[in-house]
């Protein structure tokens, strides 16, 4: 097959693709009944100089534009919902005991809903997104992720600056720390970084 053609369906069909292959590996038995996941995704077009996003579950995408951060995706948490009622503060959300219950994830057996943005949004030079888990985004403040960035050269020193703020902060209750970086330049991605860092043992 070749490449799909950039657009919303087919970045829906790719969430929707890896949730199905997240449903096959719980019927293959072996401790993996109850496996669930979340995700995000980026997709850049260089030949249109944009970029469409998607996310299940409490991953998150964050943009820097011009010195301003911007959360780009809402999490389908329960304590999100209650942000969006007005019940709870985003700062409460963050302590609050239920923040990890998700109300929607790959491998779930209700019908699933990517979220994608429907438009492809225009890139700038300059820009650069951060894609991360909830252990990341949890242990950091918006002004840390600006600031890692500001003294950065490359999406992999952004992420290190970034790494380095998270071990005192970590709550061992979240299973993993993953991130990847892009920096967009002219218009066109010019450099992509992953880390995946596991919590610190709480065994002495």
């Amino acid at each position: 097959r070749g490449r799909p053609a950039f657009g919303c369906e087919a970045l829906s069909r790719a969430v929707l693709a890896a949730h199905h292959h997240v449903r096959d590996g719980q019927r293959q038995g072996g401790g993996f009944d109850h496996m669930h996941t979340t995700v995000v995704t980026l997709w850049v077009d260089t030949g249109s100089a944009s970029a469409l996003w998607a996310h299940v579950g409490d991953s998150r995408l964050y943009a820097v534009r011009r010195g301003v951060l911007h959360l780009l995706t809402s999490d389908d948490s329960v304590v999100q919902r209650m942000v969006d009622a007005g019940v709870l503060t985003p700062e409460q959300a963050l302590v609050h005991p239920n923040r990890s219950q998700l109300i929607a994830a790959l491998g779930t057996d209700d019908e699933l809903q990517p979220h994608t943005l429907r438009e492809a949004a225009p890139l700038e030079a300059g820009d650069a997104f951060l894609l991360c888990s909830d252990g990341w985004w949890g242990a950091l403040a918006d002004d840390q992720i600006l600031a890692s960035l500001a003294g950065a050269e490359t999406p992999e020193e952004w992420l290190a600056a970034m790494q380095a703020l998270i071990p005192g902060q970590v709550d061992l209750n979240f299973d993993n720390l993953a991130a990847a970086s892009a920096n967009i330049k002219s218009g066109k991605l010019s450099a992509v970084a992953m880390t995946t860092a596991k919590r610190a043992s709480a065994m002495p």
